[in-house]
């Protein structure tokens, strides 16, 4: 999906949905789909489950309108259109930040701060205004010389692809320099903002990680059901997963340049989600792979 437009004098960026959470939708719709199909394959064979689909229609449309609004829900939700995303427009007077149509439905406004017509540069900020990674901020010169910011919250680091595709649409709707900026922690401990060059390489390796953390409950569930497993070697086995990925996790949030405090509570919160979505599979996996 193209995640910019241009109409006139004006620049829409969309906010896309992080690789992580589409990888994440997109597997839970495939465990959607083994349910759906799996099941009646392994009760009935190939053979029995189309003389059953001819014979009981009824019930096929009763699974179907269970399962398929499910399914549509969560590809939608994947790749969503331009108009369910959030998004920036860059204007030469302003620049605006429009909320996804739910958070505006809730009554969250949108955010505007002016540009100084004598201003011919803007700051691209990666990282919150937290200093967390992820987001970004764009940095105006207002009027009276003052600065102003919009924070974009999402998921995702911004990646060198993103950055050039605002760079290059704000430079070319409004003819506005976009400088790119990072916030680290130097050897004290000091927050400082200094340049960024932005890395295809590693932001693929990043994407690659948080992708595999998303998918690892399903394909961890399968590969341990497919080693007919009983269901307490299952539990341990999962529970050494998840904390092999707790301790990455917990390592590479220290090591980072960051050096951000490890989030407990959500370190404890992935312990539902992932014993949740890896017990399922296993359960449904087990019993596709091993019940005769």
């Amino acid at each position: 999906m193209n995640e910019q437009e241009h109409s006139g004098g004006k620049f829409i960026y969309f906010i896309p949905v992080p690789p992580s959470i589409q990888a994440f939708l997109l597997v839970f719709s495939a465990f959607l789909m083994m349910i759906f199909f799996g099941v009646p394959l392994h009760q009935f064979g190939l053979a029995g489950t189309i003389r059953s689909f001819s014979s009981d229609l009824g019930v096929w449309l009763i699974m179907a309108a269970m399962f398929l609004p499910l399914l549509a829900l969560f590809i939608c939700l994947a790749y969503p259109p331009r108009s369910w995303l959030a998004r920036l427009e860059f204007e030469r007077e302003c620049i605006r930040l429009v909320p996804k149509p739910p958070l505006r439905w809730i009554g969250e406004p949108t955010k505007e701060i002016p540009i100084d017509p004598s201003s011919n540069e803007l700051i691209l900020c990666a990282g919150n205004a937290d200093g967390a990674p992820y987001g970004f901020r764009v940095i105006a010169r207002g009027l009276n010389h003052r600065l102003q910011e919009l924070n974009v919250a999402s998921g995702a680091r911004l990646t060198a692809r993103q950055a050039k595709a605002l760079s290059k649409g704000v430079a070319a709707s409004i003819g506005v320099r976009l400088q790119l900026i990072q916030r680290e922690f130097d050897d004290a401990g000091a927050l400082r903002e200094v340049p960024w060059a932005p890395s295809q390489g590693s932001d693929r390796l990043r994407s690659f990680g948080k992708v595999a953390l998303a998918v690892s409950p399903f394909a961890s569930g399968v590969a341990v059901a497919a080693l007919r497993a009983g269901l307490p070697i299952a539990a341990c086995a999962g529970f050494a997963i998840w904390l092999m990925q707790s301790a990455f996790l917990y390592f590479y949030t220290r090591a980072s340049c960051e050096k951000r405090r490890f989030p407990t509570l959500l370190w404890l919160s992935t312990l539902i989600t992932f014993s949740s979505l890896y017990m399922a599979t296993y359960a449904v996996a087990s019993y596709l792979l091993i019940t005769k």
